[in-house]
């Protein structure tokens, strides 16, 4: 069964397309900018007409990737939550409001905050993580190597790989698997 790399996927920025793999070269590629995966493939490359980084590769160093990926052991800190977008699951925009966050009173001629989206401008399931705060003490980060580390969310990516082995290269975590190479920026810790 090939390795869905869709999950790297990143959104549609204006300046490049990342909603979807694209191909170069006889790689597939999948990236959200801040990390990177590919795998072979015959598939023909990705029409010009859709802006994809077609330099992508450049950010896969040739260099011996031997370490194992470490077990998970993540520090936490308080911050945005990783589930949810400001506090709500599966955000839509307010069909009341049309996402404006307010409504306006025929009536009385003044705006007043939406009561179907409580002025967010979107509605969907409150977060079960952070109570619909957008806000927790969640992992945020993986250390990887003495002071280098990536987020949890790149790291649950990663894990999903066959046999991984990686190499901290510059600002990158470069990581060769079973059927692939992907690359991820590093945090700093402190």
């Amino acid at each position: 069964m090939p390795l869905d790399i869709t999950q790297w996927c990143g959104e549609n920025t204006g300046h490049y397309d990342l909603s979807q793999p694209f191909v170069v070269g006889g790689w597939k590629y999948a990236t959200d900018g801040c990390a990177l995966i590919r795998v072979p493939t015959d598939e023909p490359d990705t029409p010009e007409s859709r802006k994809v980084p077609r330099r992508a590769g450049e950010m896969i160093e040739d260099i011996p990737r031997e370490s194992k990926w470490p077990k998970a052991k993540y520090e936490s800190s308080y911050g945005e939550c990783p589930d949810c977008e400001d506090g709500i699951v599966g955000a839509v925009q307010c069909s009341e409001c049309d996402g404006e966050g307010e409504i306006h009173c025929d009536h009385c001629g003044h705006d007043a905050t939406c009561e179907n989206c409580d002025g967010h401008g979107r509605t969907g399931r409150k977060c079960k993580r952070c109570n619909g705060g957008g806000y927790c003490d969640c992992p945020s980060r993986i250390i990887l190597h003495g002071e280098f580390s990536v987020a949890v969310k790149y790291d649950l990516l990663v894990r999903q790989l066959p046999h991984r082995r990686y190499a901290i290269h510059g600002h990158t975590c470069q990581i060769a698997f079973d059927g692939g190479e992907a690359v991820v920026m590093l945090l700093v810790v402190g």
